[in-house]
């Protein structure tokens, strides 16, 4: 999300979805709905009241037209582009909001699920990034120097670094893509009538080789600005001695 003025902020939604049938230890994901939450950073600030009544709401809707159930949830972490890696973890707040729900949802045979999207290095790659993850319990004790993907990492700021300071305390899950004959077919009138993915995969600007030169398109662009500026003290001085 964009606040007024500029400023990235993160976004936050409820996804909805069920076990699969035949493999228990796989989710599935079959819509998302984004909730009025807004967020700095690491930190997702929230209208308690609203955002509860308006998940209330929208969850008797759903039971009365679709057969899934709210199984996780999402947000972004629109920082900046990293060439090396995304921004794809949990940080605290994170970790302790996702062990609120799976406190709650998991003892019901609904595992819940976290999902955080990085934006900009999509937009940058025209690609997805975003990443799935579940929580140990508190009382967990994995391997040591285990980073969330299950490499063993031996620097303590490498693993902060790619994993957030909680990189001990969750786990990340492999993610498939999978998609309806009907979506297939919406998708392909979109991307043939209006190519709005191209346009929205572009962005010049976030493109390494762009943004090394950006320093020089700017000095040049002062430089011209210079050069009319004199050019125009030099007409304005022979139009007032005439």
């Amino acid at each position: 999300g964009i606040k007024e003025g500029g400023k990235p902020i993160e976004v936050m939604g409820l996804m909805l979805g069920r076990p699969h049938t035949e493999e228990p230890t796989t989710l599935v994901v079959t819509d998302a709905f984004p909730l009025p939450i807004e967020g700095f950073e690491t930190r997702v600030i929230a209208d308690d009241d609203n955002v509860v009544n308006y998940m209330i709401n929208l969850g008797e809707t759903l039971e009365q037209t679709r057969k899934e159930r709210f199984m996780g949830w999402y947000h972004s972490h629109p920082f900046d582009v990293d060439e090396q890696h995304s921004h794809c973890y949990l940080s605290n707040t994170d970790l302790s909001t996702q062990l609120s729900w799976q406190r709650q949802e998991d003892p019901h045979g609904n595992p819940w699920l976290a999902i955080v999207v990085d934006p900009l290095r999509s937009l940058a790659k025209s690609n997805p990034e975003f990443g799935a993850f579940r929580v140990f319990p508190p009382e967990y004790s994995g391997p040591a120097n285990e980073t969330p993907d299950g490499t063993i990492v031996e620097e303590d700021s490498k693993r902060v670094e790619l994993w957030g300071a909680c990189w001990n305390r969750y786990y990340k899950l492999e993610i498939e893509y999978f998609m309806s004959p009907q979506a297939k077919a919406v998708i392909g009138i979109l991307s043939k009538n209006f190519l709005w993915m191209r346009t929205l995969g572009s962005t010049p600007m976030l493109e390494r080789e762009n943004r090394e030169r950006f320093s020089e398109r700017v000095t040049a662009v002062s430089s011209k600005l210079e050069t009319a500026d004199v050019q125009m003290a030099h007409g304005s001085g022979s139009r007032l001695g005439s």
